[in-house]
C-alpha cells in the first residue's frame, strides 16, 4: 500500500515568504487510501493533494469546492516525452490545478535530455491554466540548487520539488525519499 496522508511540510519558498503543506499518494495507492485521505485532507491545513492520474478525477470532485488544489503526477522518467505530454494533456481536461513531472539526473544531464519536453509541458501547462511543478532527484547536493532551480525557471517550470535529500536537505526535515523541498520560480 502507499503512503498516503502524509504531509511532506515542504517549504515554498516565494517573494516575502509562506508555506505550503503537500499532500501525496504514492503510484500503487489504491482507492481506500484516497478516500481516506480525501476525508480529511480539508481540515488538515493542505494547500495540494498530489496524485496518480488513476486517482485525479475522484480527487478534483471531492476537492475542487475546497481551497486545496489537485496535481497530477505524470509518467516517471523513462516515459516517451510524446506519451507524457498526452497524459499531461488528459490531466489537464480532469481538472489538474498543477502536473507534477518527474526527471531523472541533473545538471548538465537535465539540459540534454529535457530541455525541450520541459519547455513544451511548460506551454501546454500554461495554456490551461495550470502550474508545471519538475520533480527532481537531489543529484549534486545542495551546490546543484541554484543551477537546477534556473535551468527549471528558463524552460517556463513555475517550481521545483527535490526529493531525497534527507534530513540535512535544503531547509526542509524529511526522510530520504520523501519530498524534501518545493521552490517556487
Amino acid at each position: 500500500m502507499g503512503r498516503t496522508g502524509q504531509p511532506s511540510q515542504a517549504g515554498e519558498i516565494e517573494p516575502g515568504g509562506g508555506a505550503e503543506s503537500e499532500w501525496w499518494l504514492e503510484d500503487d495507492a489504491g482507492a481506500e487510501d484516497l478516500h481516506a485521505v480525501l476525508a480529511v485532507i480539508g481540515g488538515a491545513g493542505c494547500s495540494l493533494l498530489q496524485v496518480p492520474p488513476v486517482h485525479l478525477a475522484a480527487a478534483v470532485a471531492v476537492l475542487r469546492p475546497t481551497p486545496v488544489r489537485v496535481a497530477a503526477r505524470i509518467a516517471g522518467p523513462g516515459a516517451l516525452a510524446t506519451t507524457k505530454l498526452f497524459d499531461a494533456g488528459e490531466c489537464l481536461r480532469l481538472g489538474a490545478d498543477e502536473i507534477a513531472w518527474p526527471l531523472e539526473g541533473g545538471g548538465a544531464d537535465l539540459s540534454a535530455a529535457y530541455g525541450a519536453e520541459i519547455a513544451a509541458a511548460a506551454a501546454l501547462c500554461h495554456d490551461a491554466g495550470a502550474r508545471l511543478k519538475l520533480l527532481l532527484p537531489a543529484a549534486g547536493g545542495p551546490a546543484a540548487l541554484p543551477a537546477m532551480l534556473a535551468w527549471a525557471r528558463g524552460r517556463g517550470a513555475d517550481a521545483v520539488a527535490v526529493r531525497g535529500v534527507g534530513a540535512a536537505g535544503y531547509g526542509v526535515s524529511a526522510p530520504a525519499g520523501a519530498l524534501a523541498g518545493v521552490f517556487a520560480l
